[in-house]
């Protein structure tokens, strides 16, 4: 599990990082920050704000009791940020596609970030529903009492001593 939360969390580093400098992209490209229309611009910025803070809040209960809800926000968050920047930036027809800027001098970062963010979410979708099902394993098992449940660090000492894993 160690493992896999470490993962995720180079993942949702990277994450941050690459939304970081696709948002810069959009700036030097001067595209829109959202697909949406003018009027529905609160919405978009919402939705953007979301994906982009709820894998720092995913990262945090994964290091936690709360494990599957970091799994489940993880996931979600991934998930809505993979199908919006498809849809923005390889779907829809407004100043947010990636064709329409790629005659200007910031299209290939913008194109490249725009693969990147599509990418990583990928990435963090699949870690998300792995550590998600190791969780749920593990509760499963402790629940049928094939995994003695340790709670402090004293019965953990103790279980290695013993060597009654």
């Amino acid at each position: 599990m160690n493992i896999a939360r470490s993962i995720c969390a180079y993942i949702i580093w990277i994450w941050l990082g690459s939304s970081l400098l696709h948002g810069v992209a959009h700036l030097v490209a001067g595209a829109p920050l959202t697909p949406l229309p003018p009027d529905l611009t609160w919405l978009g910025l919402t939705i953007e704000l979301f994906f982009s803070l709820a894998p720092l809040v995913a990262l945090v209960l994964l290091y936690t009791r709360r494990i599957r809800w970091g799994a489940a926000l993880l996931c979600l968050s991934m998930l809505i940020a993979l199908l919006w920047g498809f849809g923005a930036h390889f779907m829809s027809s407004t100043g947010d596609n990636v064709m329409a800027h790629a005659t200007s001098p910031a299209g290939p970062a913008f194109l490249i970030t725009s693969v990147l963010i599509f990418i990583v979410p990928w990435a963090g979708l699949i870690i998300g529903i792995h550590i998600f099902r190791l969780a749920s394993r593990q509760l499963s098992e402790r629940n049928l009492g094939l995994v003695p449940e340790l709670r402090t660090e004293k019965d953990l000492r103790h279980a290695q001593a013993h060597n009654s894993f």
